[in-house]
């Protein structure tokens, strides 16, 4: 009897190992993958100002090639989740892999503008595919109580990339050209699809480990009363999915956060692709120097998203007096507000910094924009689902992301334009004018929001 057990014990033992040995193995190959295609997205930033300089290109022309880019990521995005799921990872991630490798491949020999904006747009629709993916495969391989740590894991792929092309894309600009940008990413990305071609498996179920399967363990336990008999839903959540549309878009109070979440995305988008370009064009500043200028903007965003989530639960904890009562986004919109505005300040701060300014206040300017823009962006995905009902919260999440995606598609060609007809300094004013908006359109929200508990209150 003790043998018997003990042997339970030790195959239970076995198992969990070959479990989590798996698990980190998948992780890795999907870190590793996914900051691959952060990378390659990322060197069309870097490779701008050599474009300009090599090829028959101008400001307009970059900009037509980004808007493209961000118009079909945005497009490849909202069916990405439905594709993923129709079809195995183990497959369809590989197979992304490899074709975002062959249209990086294409946008590298080309020549001509449009082949330029082709394949670069097909490259932001195949890059659309893969996230979903990766959330697919943590879903089935994270446990219920770490799935959030791993999901924050993945996510640090692409400031990881943000912090490491700094460092190599110039160099291999000024050695090579901007073409083997993307060859080296191609050859990364080939590498990543045979890695997890070979590595990847769809979920503990397909190497006979089914009660580690994430999605099962987080289906709640039913009885055959209710197999038989399926509950209704409650007539509150049903009205709210009903009218999710006027909860959500007709509202004016909810477009206040998506007119902030768009204009933090073009922001943040902006910055990482057009950054370098101003630096070397308007601050003299060399192409090695201008891109490590870039990175002060990565750390700033992994320590703001990091810091952000962590004092706004801090300060939401401080402020409920009750347990009981749900917590309130009015809070974190605040805190919001007040990490916008020093957004606006640290604009404020690069457009009065002269041609030759010292290195160090506009590295300081940019690690504080990418705190308080990355910080801000974390945060207004979570009011998006806390200020609202939670049977639509993913839909409210949804309709954010979308405005983002049109923040994300302005930054290319019409800043472009911008830049062409007025200069850097205007494209400057503008973005901290931008910031400025934000600022108010918080505390517009802000402003509604505690009439209306008022009145709830006192009806």
């Amino acid at each position: 009897m003790v043998s018997t057990q003990s042997s339970k014990q030790q195959d239970q033992h076995d198992h969990y190992r070959r479990y989590r040995s798996r698990f980190y193995i998948i992780m890795v190959c999907i870190f590793i993958s996914y900051a691959s295609l952060v990378v390659g997205r990322r060197a069309f930033a870097f490779c701008k100002p050599a474009m300009l300089q090599m090829e028959d290109l101008d400001e307009t022309n970059l900009g037509w090639i980004t808007s493209g880019f961000y118009l079909t990521y945005a497009i490849s995005k909202c069916f990405a989740g439905i594709i993923a799921d129709s079809f195995s990872s183990r497959l369809f991630y590989p197979v992304c892999l490899f074709v975002s490798s062959i249209f990086c491949a294409a946008f590298a020999m080309s020549t001509q503008f449009y082949q330029l904006v082709l394949f670069w747009s097909l490259e932001g629709l195949i890059q659309g595919f893969a996230w979903p993916t990766c959330g697919k495969l943590l879903m089935h391989w994270c446990q219920s109580d770490e799935l959030a740590t791993w999901w924050s894991f993945l996510s640090g792929s692409s400031n990881v990339s943000g912090l490491i092309s700094p460092i190599l894309l110039p160099i291999i600009i000024n050695s090579y050209g901007w073409r083997w940008c993307f060859y080296g990413t191609t050859l990364l990305l080939v590498m990543a699809a045979v890695l997890n071609f070979v590595c990847l498996v769809d979920s503990p179920i397909d190497i006979g480990l089914s009660q580690y399967d994430g999605v099962i363990q987080r289906q709640p336990n039913v009885s055959q009363k209710n197999k038989n008999n399926e509950p209704k839903k409650n007539q509150d959540e049903l009205d709210d999915q009903i009218n999710w549309l006027h909860i959500v878009v007709y509202d004016p109070l909810p477009n206040f956060l998506h007119l902030s979440y768009m204009i933090c995305t073009f922001l943040e988008k902006s910055l990482i692709d057009w950054t370098q370009l101003y630096l070397m064009q308007d601050k003299n500043y060399t192409e090695v120097s201008a891109a490590a200028a870039i990175g002060s903007f990565d750390i700033g965003g992994i320590t703001g998203t990091l810091i952000a989530g962590y004092i706004s639960d801090s300060l939401l904890n401080w402020r409920r007096k009750d347990r009981s009562e749900p917590l309130s986004a009015s809070d974190r919109v605040f805190f919001t507000m007040f990490i916008a505005g020093i957004c606006f300040i640290a604009f404020l701060i690069l457009l009065l910094q002269p041609s030759n300014a010292d290195m160090v206040i506009v590295h300081v300017s940019l690690f504080f924009l990418g705190c308080t823009i990355c910080g801000i962006i974390s945060l207004l995905g979570v009011v998006s689902m806390e200020s609202v009902p939670a049977s639509i919260a993913g839909r409210s999440h949804t309709v954010l992301t979308l405005f983002g995606n049109i923040g994300g598609i302005s930054s290319g060609y019409p800043v472009s334009l911008v830049i062409k007809m007025f200069g850097w300094t205007q494209v400057i004013r503008l973005f901290t004018g931008l910031a400025l908006v934000q600022v108010c359109c918080m505390l517009i929200y802000l402003i509604i929001k505690n009439n209306r508990t008022k009145k709830i209150k006192q009806a």
